[in-house]
């Protein structure tokens, strides 16, 4: 709205308009999101990144997708949809890497590596990267970085999408919002199913004979999850938020084994529950601002293998891990002109069940671990905030009561007392026309998790002399944004990470049937990272994440040192393009891996691929509803990332969404 004062013709003096004329504008249609910067404001000088799930217009997505769009990142699957996959930052190992839905950890001593697979994204609304450097307001220390899953805020939406796809593929979501007075609740459903049946190039375990080689179809690798994600809030002012949540997930899966020797019967299924309560008080110049946290998780997975099809002998598993966590966070932000105080700390206790019914001996005891963590934090912001300066400093002291079965059965007990140090400092400086540049520095340790303490009564053997891993990193980029006035909103971004890790543990043969955990590994990575994005008032955009690294192995087993450490490589990248209007959407990307190596020995090479997918997305009959056509590895690339667990192919996927009131609409 604006005034004739404002707008008047130039042949026409202003002062003739009476002053209470209005001009009405045309509609001006935003077709974006603003860019989500919260991982950014909270870690302003850390090589941060915030992505958008639902955005992409994909017809189906997984948390592996949307990661493959940030630099630093490789993904590790061991199959396709619903398969077991990992997630490395900035080369460091899975098990230093901290995954999180909404602040709450699911790493824990029962497993360092977080299964991707197992963290739908239905009713995710963003994911904040952190690459080294980590909010220790989170409540954790992870010294190769963290990734947080923030669920969908809204206040009132209707939305749901169907998809199906390649192999008898469905995937499936609902959502339902809605806001009363104070009071606001929401509900997410989800649910996939595949029998991911499909074809592959299997080698016979025999790489250098093409002879015995052939196409088979992948078995056993059928799979079911279901997940719900509720959520009940008292808003009674803009300064006060309590809010009950509820995230549940439910999986039922094959394990099909390695391709050329699949386990036709062997099962695994996972129930998990992540219950937390989570209040905020905004603060005023004395008081702080407070957030706080009670969680509690249940995880029971069931393992089946009575025929040892595995190779690790018969098993018959029934674990329950459950973790207990109490959080709070202290924000002093106006006490200091330019000074910004943080404090935090958090208690969390974790207790690991194991049965087994089928190796013949007695459960053992319980295993428990005990951690308190407290950080304190100051950040200094001058010259008009075109300075930025971040010191920080976290202390955990971890004891853990471990029991495990030694020779005959007898239970040996081990009781484990750490303490644990993770300084960081950080620096980021804003000069003239969108150019930054930004510096930082951490140091984080990892401690071992119970089965490398203690093993799982099976193929892995215990070692409770096993000492944390430690990580020392660096980190320095250059950065720029477009200026506001360009019409255009764009970022680009290029920096250098360095690395230095040492008593890394590795699984290590122990017997012709058992491997057991040691710190034999040390290793220096270095590398660059670049990164750019566009959005054009016509609709067009595109983005381009590439990451060169070389990580090579600086240890003490004479055989490894000085060969590229496995599952490292060289070069790695994503770039999208597309274009978008008033519901319609088009869009292809590749994702490109360059030469890596499976073994330490660097014997076993995987060759350079790329995988190229497209989609197509159209309105149908109302401008709530959209159809999504899209095709995967559409050069049937045979790809794979561990030896001996195949990639799907060519696949086809098709998906229904309809989106009323909320951000998830058609317009994106």
């Amino acid at each position: 709205m604006a005034t004739a004062d404002s707008i008047a013709a130039p042949d026409r003096p202003a002062a003739t308009a009476p002053a209470d004329t209005v001009v009405q504008l045309p509609e001006v249609r935003v077709d974006r999101d603003r860019p989500r910067i919260d991982a950014k404001r909270r870690m302003p000088t850390a090589a941060a990144s915030d992505i958008p799930a639902h955005a992409s217009g994909r017809a189906t997505e997984n948390l592996a997708d949307l990661l493959v769009q940030a630099p630093g990142i490789h993904v590790q699957q061991y199959g396709g949809l619903g398969a077991f996959s990992t997630v490395s930052l900035r080369g460091a190992p899975a098990g230093q890497i901290s995954v999180l839905i909404d602040g709450v950890p699911l790493n824990s001593g029962g497993h360092a590596v977080t299964n991707l697979s197992d963290l739908p994204l239905a009713a995710v609304d963003r994911i904040e990267i952190y690459r080294g450097l980590s909010p220790f307001g989170l409540g954790v220390a992870a010294p190769g970085g963290t990734i947080n899953l923030v669920s969908v805020a809204e206040r009132s939406h209707v939305g749901a999408r169907i998809a199906r796809g390649s192999f008898d593929s469905w995937d499936g979501s609902a959502a339902g919002g809605v806001s009363r007075g104070p009071w606001f609740g929401q509900l997410h459903l989800g649910h996939q199913n595949s029998h991911a049946d499909f074809d592959y190039y299997d080698d016979n375990a025999t790489p250098f004979n093409a002879y015995d080689d052939s196409m088979k179809t992948r078995v056993n690798n059928q799979f079911t999850t279901g997940n719900a994600v509720g959520a009940i809030g008292w808003r009674p002012n803009a300064g006060i938020e309590l809010a009950l949540h509820e995230n549940f997930f439910t999986k039922d899966q094959g394990v099909p084994g390695l391709a050329a020797s699949p386990a036709l019967a062997t099962q695994l299924d996972l129930t998990r529950s992540i219950t937390h309560l989570t209040g905020s008080v905004e603060g005023t110049q004395f008081l702080p601002t407070a957030r706080g946290r009670l969680a509690g998780t249940v995880e029971n997975s069931r393992f089946q293998d009575l025929e040892g099809e595995l190779g690790r002998g018969r098993h018959d598993t029934d674990d329950r891990l459950t973790a207990r966590d109490a959080a709070l966070e202290l924000q002093w932000s106006r006490l200091l002109t330019g000074f910004s105080f943080q404090a935090a700390g958090n208690l969390r206790r974790e207790d690991a069940s194991l049965h087994d019914a089928a190796d013949g001996w007695a459960d053992a005891p319980d295993s428990r671990r005990d951690l308190r963590g407290a950080s304190l934090g100051v950040q200094w912001r001058g010259l008009a905030d075109v300075l930025v300066l971040h010191a920080a400093e976290r202390r955990e002291w971890i004891d853990d009561q471990l029991h495990a079965l030694g020779f005959g059965g007898t239970v040996v007990t081990q009781s484990i007392a750490r303490t644990m140090r993770s300084p960081q400092l950080g620096a980021a400086l804003a000069a003239k026309w969108g150019i930054g540049v930004r510096s930082n520095w951490s140091r984080g340790e990892r401690a071992p998790d119970f089965r490398e303490l203690f093993g799982d009564e099976g193929s892995v053997a215990g070692n409770a002399a096993l000492v944390p891993e430690t990580s020392e990193s660096w980190d320095l980029a250059l950065t720029w944004r477009t200026p506001a006035h360009w019409g255009v909103q764009g970022s680009a971004s290029v920096g250098r990470f360095e690395t230095h890790a040492k008593d890394l543990i590795v699984y290590v043969k122990n017997t012709p049937s058992s491997v057991k955990a040691l710190n034999v590994s040390s290793t220096r990575i270095t590398g660059h990272e670049w990164a750019a994005d566009v959005v054009t008032p016509f609709g067009l955009e595109g983005s381009l994440a590439l990451t060169t690294q070389e990580a090579i192995d600086t240890g003490p087993v004479v055989f490894w040192n000085g060969k590229v450490v496995p599952q490292h490589p060289r070069h790695e990248g994503f770039a999208r393009i597309g274009w978008r209007h008033a519901g319609w959407l088009t869009s292809t990307d590749v994702q490109w891996m360059g030469e890596t190596f499976l073994d330490r020995y660097n014997r076993q090479r995987l060759a350079p691929r790329a995988l190229i997918a497209a989609r197509l997305g159209v309105p149908a009959f109302h401008p709530a509803l959209r159809v999504i056509v899209e095709g995967r590895n559409l050069s049937d690339e045979q790809a794979t990332d561990v030896a001996g667990f195949p990639l799907p192919g060519r696949s086809l996927w098709i998906a229904f969404e309809a989106g009323l009131g909320h951000r998830e609409g058609l317009t994106r």
